[in-house]
């Protein structure tokens, strides 16, 4: 019964949350198009902007009784000929949250061809989280490249 009366107050809390204004930068938009269908777009060294509707959502769950699992967001595209991917992974997915960029834990990776980018700092803003749908934002530095203005829309 405290398990429930404890979820029931979590919940509470998360919804009285969710209806408070925030304060700060409003996530980045959906691109025209891509509205209520999984996208993923962001912009690298502020000129190159990246936008799929190919972007997937995979959860690996944990024993039923641990309630852990973890997320993996993956994008693709083909411009002229060169294949690009942008991965994230979040281990201990927990909803809600701005998840820090520190490998392995929680990790972003962008391939160019065969060239692979991984992030040693930034962040993933899970923005909404129900009914297997998952928005969000993201920012990270991989290598030299700078991707920023990142926005998602993926689901399972």
């Amino acid at each position: 019964m405290k398990r429930y009366a404890l979820t029931l107050l979590i919940l509470a809390m998360v919804c009285i949350a969710a209806c408070s204004k925030k304060k700060g930068a409003a996530p980045a938009p959906a691109p025209t198009g891509f509205v209520d269908s999984p996208y993923l777009s962001m912009y690298v060294d502020s000129s190159f902007h990246f936008a799929t509707d190919s972007a997937t959502l995979s959860t690996i769950s944990y024993p039923s009784d641990s309630g852990r699992a973890d997320i993996k967001i993956t994008a693709v595209r083909s411009i002229g000929g060169i294949g690009y991917t942008v991965s994230f992974y979040i281990s201990n997915f927990t909803g809600i949250n701005a998840y820090v960029i520190a490998p392995p834990a929680v990790s972003a990776t962008y391939y160019v061809g065969g060239v692979r980018h991984y992030a040693q700092s930034g962040q993933i803003v899970i923005a909404t989280d129900t009914n297997n749908v998952i928005t969000g934002s993201f920012n990270f530095v991989a290598d030299s490249l700078v991707v920023t203005k990142g926005a998602f829309n993926v689901q399972q």
